[in-house]
């Protein structure tokens, strides 16, 4: 059922690119970057929400991989930001449609349940799908509100800030009070990565927006001072001491530099008060964490698509996909079976007669 809810949401995120293309033609608009229809924005925002797992909720990947580092975060890294680049692109006039609001709480409730999930992770690979939800929905949000610098922010930070993370894989002490840089990316603080987050107008999500935004940093913190079960990076070769810090360093630099000159709009003050709250409830998660239980890590759980209200939505498709195979299955046996061959004959006399009745 989790292949078939993976699939499904996929598929129906592709359609709805395909749709997009669709409605700008017909309006006289070709379908690039430059030249988006509005009517097609809001189409846009639902096929990435769709493919990164924000509508519905659901884990866009397997909780089984033996792809866990490099390779395997590549890959998700990778789907990501396939799906990212379209919410940069999103046209101002299409975010006045009544199914915005609509979204956007949809958006902010996956915002809070990924950080919440990724606070609680027993370690950062497990929490990982949780992460790219968390931050893709963040990017949904400033999409949303108007503000496609802050999409672009927070799809950097997910990529940079978390590929870094995630690409550690030997203990040392130094890499990973480096790594701490990251929760300074993600603080909207001004000429951070993320300064350019929450230039939107305020409304009643954007609180909301906050508490994930804190809880992500926090887990942040947390996964990264955490003393794992990682290797020593003084047990492994000489060439790999040299190397490795190297690699992990570089996309913690980006971020400095993408946050000063990146981007049109980058090296934002942005806004510093709400900054400012983010850093102190991040400060008061982190202070809290080891002190209660509901804030300490648990076993992996994943979104469990029974329990959710888009079960039965896919069943309906399953259901109808079932149907429409056994009526194709029972075509081929009457094509492909000892009466093909009459089948055929009549299918020529047909199209005969149907030609024949054109002729003068």
């Amino acid at each position: 059922m989790k292949k078939l809810l993976f699939l499904s949401t996929r598929a129906l995120g592709t359609f709805l690119l395909l749709w997009a293309n669709i409605v700008s033609i017909a309006q006289g608009s070709s379908f690039d970057f430059q030249s988006i229809a509005p009517s097609s924005g809001l189409y846009l925002v639902a096929a990435a929400g769709l493919r990164l797992g924000v509508f519905p909720l659901h884990l866009p990947y397997s909780s089984e991989s033996v792809l866990r580092r490099g390779f395997g975060t590549s890959l998700r890294l990778i789907a990501a930001a396939s799906s990212l680049v379209l919410l940069a692109h999103v046209p101002a006039g299409s975010l006045s449609s009544g199914a915005t609001p609509f979204l956007l709480a949809l958006a902010i409730i996956a915002a809070v349940y990924g950080g919440w999930m990724w606070l609680r992770a027993p370690d950062e690979l497990t929490g990982r799908p949780y992460w790219i939800i968390g931050m893709a929905a963040l990017s949904i949000v400033a999409t949303l509100n108007g503000n496609p610098l802050g999409a672009i922010a927070w799809g950097c930070a997910l990529i940079l800030v978390g590929g870094a993370l995630f690409l550690s894989s030997v203990q040392h002490i130094w890499l990973n009070r480096v790594l701490l840089f990251g929760a300074w990316s993600l603080s909207s603080l001004p000429f951070s990565l993320t300064a350019s987050a929450w230039l939107g107008p305020v409304n009643f999500f954007i609180p909301f927006a906050i508490a994930a935004q804190a809880l992500l940093i926090a887990g942040l913190i947390r996964h990264t001072l955490r003393p794992g079960e990682r290797s020593s990076l003084d047990s492994q070769e000489n060439w790999t001491n040299r190397v490795y810090p190297a690699g992990i360093i570089l996309p913690i630099a980006l971020q400095f530099i993408l946050g000063f000159i990146g981007w049109d709009g980058a090296r934002q003050i942005g806004a510093w008060l709400l900054a400012v709250i983010v850093s102190l409830l991040t400060l008061g998660l982190v202070w809290a964490t080891p002190r209660f239980r509901i804030l300490n890590p648990i076993r992996a759980h994943w979104v469990n698509p029974a329990s959710s209200n888009a079960t039965n939505m896919y069943s309906s498709f399953w259901s109808v996909y079932r149907i429409f195979e056994r009526i194709s299955l029972a075509i081929t046996t009457a094509l492909e079976g000892n009466g093909g061959v009459m089948w055929t004959l009549l299918f020529l006399v047909l199209f005969i007669s149907l030609l024949s009745q054109g002729l003068p």
